[in-house]
């Protein structure tokens, strides 16, 4: 190595192409000139990238079939760029003060017939961050160096973001009960849709973005929104008078202050066996409304001479022990690492800080005895006097809730400082231009509910009825502990009478009060009954305790008919036609909605997830990210295998670079699109997996992808929508809406009718359909082997197959 001869960085960053796109790079080669002539010096061009649809809308044929999403593209000014000859050279971004290879020079669509570079064209380039981790494994570890990557940061751009001059001051306001409440107003909680319950605090630091622990926001699909002010929030805005001796004070308590989530960024070195980088970047879907009292950022220390690591005037955010509606700052003493890591021995912890965390713990004894903790993400602030005022800074945040534990290791902290730069290098500057006013998402979310309601008034389409886009597709809150997408169920088949056992076929997806699709082949073996299994299923607590309430989390559901289609259509899935309707009261069974509108075929689903089976009857999800047929191909091979399919179908890959999660896929798992739809995320069903299932089939399941999807089509749900009818709960109960008499032969012995109870006898509703059905068990003393289903007739008698008692053994 000399001065002349150097390593270029490679990219270890964030490998997401919005960085680079719209920015220039620079390439070197010698390759063919003005005059079509190999260059006898080193050249250098700027080029400006842009993205991969972008480029493939410029010339569908040179790039359609070729290009994949670890490839970007770009082209100089008035024909400069990458010609014959600079193929597999750099593109090089220099990054405060170094440089860093993003892009290889891979091709560029020819003039003609003559076999030259088009330089009116734009070059293809493979994005060499994408091929990180396989890079990673054939060379010293050790010259990759995260902590010493330098972020290119416009801070006067940036600087734009904050607010100086109102962040960071605690507000005051007056309580129902008179009395003065000093409010943190930049605490935010995140709480999973349709639920009151809070996942952690993460802290607003501007009107955009909040940060709070990356561990917070699982690859599950569950949608989360952040909750501000929490504290003195009601359902609905009031105002309360109260009298006082010398004056009369109105007190106004208001709606939550709820903003969905568009975006969130995780540290690139966080995972699973990596915790140290615990911190996640969260930008909102719309802007928190700063000009109200109780919803302000917190100061962040965004220049250097504002980065002190301060280790005097700190305060972490806890709950009041009072007052349940308001939180407070508690003053903590900061802890040496030395210090710090010697509690963690006592505790038998081996622990190394580093630079990225810090631990505080509770200043006083006796403000330990009042301090109740908040959970994990709450903010370690530090106070500073900035123009005669109070204001505060963010230092950290807490991660693991327990800020006031004193009786075993000091609470740790993430050092934000430490962050700064990652922060706001992906915080965009220019966000406010991109969503105000008629943003693309509210466009969508409009057109969406216009053309729903359009469809179902065209002539010929009133079983689109039979649908409702209301409430379909809203996956469950409690993803944390079961299955976030309750459409997803079991089809259950058993070989004979005697079966005790139903075995998994498939999985199902309900799409609406009557009906169910599955794949076709579930159905092709000789089977003598068929049913299916809905919602949450423990097969080892028959209590189905899920949450603070016991109670039957699962529905199992008879098939009336199963509807396949004509041959010339193809489609290698069935719809099933319930006996009797799910009971979708309950949060644990509901029907994913259908892409029945134009505008959501238009553009490649490029985020999906997929949800299989895990452990037992669980049901798990992951994100995925589609891919075009070369690169599916590609990565099949890669595989060792090789596996052809036609246009209807979609292939998929993990999303996630570092943190992949093992998931195999099954016969039936659905590809599902999450899309707003009104003013929460709903998933729309795009595909189903009609052929992997463990070691049936030549396609071996492959635990980290690619997956294979037969793509629901338009088509496709018009054959769907053709094929169903419109049903009515049957029911042979005595109808309510009239009087009528019903005759019963007498029973002919009159000892026995009083066995019998006619006034509650056969009474059914819709959370227990038949509360007289039971199940045999024996295997005495443990009793935990089922041997077949009876019938209660009386409170003391049952009836059952005879071939289930064929041993005669009472117990």
């Amino acid at each position: 190595m000399n001065k002349y001869v150097q390593p270029v960085c490679l990219w270890t960053m964030d490998s997401n192409q919005e960085m680079i796109v719209g920015k220039n790079g620079t390439i070197v080669g010698f390759g063919l000139n003005e005059q079509d002539v190999v260059s006898d010096q080193l050249k250098q061009a700027l080029i400006g990238v842009i993205d991969p649809l972008t480029c493939i809308a410029s010339d569908r044929a040179a790039f359609g079939p070729v290009l994949t999403s670890d490839m970007f593209c770009g082209k100089g000014q008035m024909g400069v760029g990458a010609c014959n000859g600079d193929s597999g050279g750099g593109m090089f971004f220099e990054v405060g003060g170094k440089w860093f290879v993003r892009g290889l020079v891979s091709f560029t669509p020819l003039r003609g017939n003559t076999g030259l570079c088009d330089p009116l064209k734009y070059t293809a380039y493979t994005d060499v961050a994408k091929y990180l981790e396989w890079i990673k494994k054939y060379i010293d570890q050790r010259v990759l160096s995260f902590e010493s990557d330098v972020l290119d940061i416009d801070y006067e751009e940036k600087l734009r973001l904050f607010n100086f001059k109102t962040c960071g001051v605690i507000s005051a306001i007056d309580a129902i009960d008179g009395t003065t409440k000093w409010k943190l107003p930049w605490l935010g909680f995140v709480t999973p849709q349709n639920t009151n319950e809070y996942r952690c605090v993460v802290t607003l630091i501007s009107e955009w973005y909040a940060v709070g622990p990356a561990h917070c926001f699982r690859n599950d699909g569950d949608e989360a929104f952040i909750i501000l002010d929490v504290g003195n929030v009601y359902p609905n805005s009031s105002c309360i008078v109260s009298s006082a001796p010398h004056a009369t004070a109105i007190t106004c308590v208001h709606r939550p202050h709820k903003r969905p989530i568009r975006r969130i960024i995780v540290h690139p070195n966080f995972s699973p066996s990596n915790i140290e980088d615990n911190i996640a970047l969260i930008e909102l879907l719309a802007p928190a409304d700063t000009t109200l009292p109780y919803v302000k950022p917190i100061c962040l220390s965004v220049t250097a001479e504002l980065r002190t690591n301060a280790k005097t005037n700190l305060h972490v955010a806890t709950d009041s022990t009072t007052d349940e509606h308001y939180y407070k700052n508690m003053p903590v003493r900061y802890l040496e690492s030395a210090e710090c890591m010697k509690q963690y021995t006592k505790q038998n912890i081996t622990l190394n800080l580093g630079n990225n965390r810090l631990c505080a713990e509770i200043a006083s004894k006796q403000d330990e005895q009042n301090c109740n903790a908040l959970i994990e993400g709450s903010p370690l602030q530090e106070m500073k006097m900035v123009g005669g005022k109070e204001q505060y800074f963010l230092r950290g945040f807490e991660l693991h809730g327990r800020a006031c534990d004193f009786e075993s290791a000091p609470p740790m902290y993430i050092n934000i400082e430490r962050y700064i730069d990652w922060i706001l290098y992906n915080m965009k500057y220019n966000v406010l231009e991109e969503l105000d006013g008629n943003s693309a998402v509210n466009i969508l979310q409009k057109t969406l509910r216009k053309e729903w309601s359009m469809l179902q008034q065209q002539p010929g389409k009133e079983k689109l009825g039979l649908f409702d886009m209301d409430t379909c597709g809203t996956p469950n809150a409690l993803s944390n502990t079961i299955n976030a997408f309750p459409w997803v169920g079991f089809l259950l088949d058993a070989k004979n009478h005697e079966d005790t056992y139903p075995s998994i076929n498939s999985l199902v997806v309900l799409i609406s009060k009557w009906y169910a699709l599955a794949p076709y082949r579930s159905f092709h073996n000789d089977v003598h009954w068929r049913f299916l299994l809905l919602g949450q299923y423990n097969s080892d607590d028959s209590g189905d305790c899920y949450d603070n309430i016991c109670r039957e989390t699962h529905q199992v559901v008879e098939i009336e008919n199963v509807i396949f289609p004509p041959e010339h259509l193809r489609y290698g899935f069935a719809l099933i036609e319930l006996l009797e309707p799910p009971n979708l009261d309950d949060k644990f069974v509901k029907p994913i909605c259908l892409p029945f509108m134009d505008q959501l075929h238009r553009h490649n689903q490029t985020e999906v997830l997929i949800s299989s089976k895990g452990d037992s009857y669980k049901i798990e999800s992951k994100k995925l990210t589609t891919v075009d047929d070369r690169n599916c191909q590609q990565r099949f091979l890669l595989e060792k295998h090789f596996h052809s399919h036609n246009e209807n179908y979609t292939c998929a890959i993990e999303a996630e670079k570092l943190r992949k999660i093992p998931l195999y896929s099954m016969l039936g798992s659905p590809m599902q699109k999450p899309i707003r739809y009104g003013e929460s995320t709903r998933y729309f069903l795009y595909g189903m997996d009609i052929e992997n299932v463990y070691g049936q089939y030549s396609l071996l399941p492959l635990k980290y992808g690619p997956y294979l999807f037969e793509s629901v089509t338009k088509e496709a749900l018009d054959w769907i929508v053709e094929s169903m009818r419109v049903k009515w709960r049957q029911t042979s109960f005595i109808s309510t809406s009239k009087n009528e008499r019903v005759h019963l032969s007498p029973v002919q012995h009159a000892s026995k009718r009083a066995l019998f109870n006619f006034n509650t006898c056969g009474e059914s509703s819709s959370s227990y359909p038949m509360p007289w059905m039971g199940n045999v068990f024996s295997n005495a003393p443990f009793f935990n082997l089922s041997r077949c289903l009876a019938t209660l007739i009386t409170d003391q008698y049952v009836v059952g197959s005879g071939y289930c008692f064929s041993d005669i053994n009472p117990e």
